[in-house]
């Protein structure tokens, strides 16, 4: 899991996508969510950090509802924590 070792969300999230279409390789859904939450686990510690770009990606999907329940207070609250991150 070279995305992990590297502490890379978007590649993460990328092989789970690739592993439930089966685009790259046979279809495996438990092995696709176990690259989601690969993902997931790094953008929280990396919001953590203190870095603003995962900050605005989990925020992103707090408020779409994807991969994590729709929750416009938890976006608003990263998309604050982000900006003052940048600033």
């Amino acid at each position: 899991m070279l995305c992990d070792q590297k502490k890379d969300f978007d590649e993460c999230a990328r092989a789970a996508e690739a592993l439930e279409k089966g685009s790259s390789a046979p279809a495996d859904p438990e092995q696709a969510k176990r690259f989601r939450k690969i993902a997931l686990t790094h953008l929280v510690t990396q919001c953590e950090a203190g870095a603003p770009h995962p900050c605005f990606v989990l925020a992103l999907k707090y408020r779409a509802g994807t991969e994590l329940p729709a929750s416009t207070v938890r976006a608003e609250t990263l998309e604050q924590r982000g900006l003052e991150l940048c600033k």
